[in-house]
């Protein structure tokens, strides 16, 4: 004995349900975007306020960031990636101002991926993030306490709850 599904739908209005719902769910990762779009900002603008509040002191005259401590940085950032962030951090100074502003926020959709985040466009950015067991750490705190909400608002989307 089998179970079997009667249906009065012909070929073209199973495509127009099959469209419409394709329609729906674009419309929800669109609006998922613009969510992460939104947070983006947020965020940048949480970083500029962090680090506008840190005081600016200006690199000494004729000293130049060590080449070797960024190398040394992105190494240990790629073999620490998973550590925890000490509570008691500062962020980094800001001598130059140029790494501040070189701070951008991205939104990426890849398939069914949408990735949102801050980097820096500065070649010694990984340093200021990483050096010092993160201790000056910035923007990854700032990412990390705003994936909660941002979660909870996608899945509002996707949910309608």
């Amino acid at each position: 004995m089998g179970i079997g599904i009667i249906s009065n739908f012909n070929h073209s209005e199973f495509r127009k349900l099959a469209q419409h719902i394709d329609t729906i769910y674009q419309e929800k990762i669109d609006r998922a975007v613009k969510i992460c779009v939104n947070e983006g900002r947020i965020m940048l603008n949480e970083f500029r306020t962090v680090q506008n509040n840190a005081g600016h002191f200006p690199y000494p005259k004729g000293k130049k960031t060590p080449i070797a401590d960024m190398g040394k940085a992105q190494a240990y950032a790629q073999a620490h990636a998973n550590d925890s962030i000490p509570d008691n951090r500062k962020p980094w100074i800001n001598r130059t101002f140029r790494a501040a502003r070189s701070l951008h926020s991205y939104v990426e959709k890849k398939d069914d991926t949408i990735s949102v985040g801050l980097y820096h466009t500065m070649p010694y950015g990984a340093y200021l993030e990483f050096a010092h067991n993160r201790k000056y750490a910035v923007i990854e705190p700032i990412v990390r306490n705003h994936a909660p909400d941002l979660f909870n608002k996608i899945s509002q989307v996707f949910t309608g709850k």
